[in-house]
């Protein structure tokens, strides 16, 4: 996918950034290993294109709650780039109770965070990309934000033990 690139990948997760937005998939735990990849590629992303830059974070139905130093440290990094990110946006994905109670967790860090960081939770990429577009001196139109998305997601890297019946 043109102006894109890979930061990292695993089963649990994938960093891509197309030009000014850093795209975050969450499906298995959010290790702070992974969460200080995770927070590089936003500061970068924040030096590199201050005022323009957005992240869009997609947590999977079932990945679990990161533990509470991890989350302290993402309010100290949404503290850290809110003058130089447009928009912050987290998808939970799923119905139901779970994807609420994230949700309420990820309000929490918000407001911990004390930040003036743009935020704003949904259900759907199709909404984020939506709300993200609309951020001002968005480079990215929704399309284009919905098909980083997926390619995040496509490179998910699938564990060797996996069973393939």
């Amino acid at each position: 996918m043109k102006n894109t690139t890979l930061l990292g990948a695993s089963p649990g997760h994938a960093i891509v950034t197309n030009r000014s937005l850093v795209t975050i998939v969450l499906r298995g735990n959010f290790t702070s290993d992974i969460a200080a990849a995770c927070y590089r590629a936003v500061e970068d992303a924040a030096a590199k294109h201050a005022g323009r830059a957005c992240v869009l974070v997609v947590i999977e139905p079932n990945a679990p709650t990161p533990e509470p130093p991890v989350r302290a440290r993402t309010a100290e990094t949404m503290r850290n780039v809110a003058d130089r990110i447009t928009g912050w946006a987290v998808v939970v994905e799923g119905g139901g109770l779970r994807p609420t109670i994230v949700r309420s967790v990820l309000v929490a860090i918000n407001m911990m965070s004390r930040s003036v960081l743009d935020t704003k939770y949904f259900e759907t990429i199709d909404e984020a990309a939506q709300w993200l577009k609309s951020r001002p001196r968005a480079e990215l139109g929704a399309s284009e934000i919905r098909q980083t998305a997926e390619y995040a997601r496509e490179q998910l890297v699938v564990p060797l033990h996996a069973d393939r019946r």
